[in-house]
């Protein structure tokens, strides 16, 4: 079973929050995620790099076990 962060599912709040977590400075970013438009967008971005670096990490362990 695989387990990824779904930040499509996730509330507003709990988003920015995980921004700020995650990235060194989100704090300014979040400041200015102020409709829901940008929002979204974010989290889309977000969702699609998070994805991206999956895909690569399973790659990599793929080429090295087998």
């Amino acid at each position: 079973m695989t387990i990824i962060s779904d930040y499509l599912q996730v509330t507003n709040r709990i988003f920015k929050q995980m921004l700020i977590s995650s990235l060194e400075g989100a704090d300014k970013i979040v400041k200015r995620l102020n409709t829901s438009e940008k929002i979204n967008y974010i989290r889309q971005y977000a969702c699609l790099i998070h994805h991206l670096f999956y895909v690569q990490l399973r790659e990599s362990q793929w080429k090295y076990y087998y």
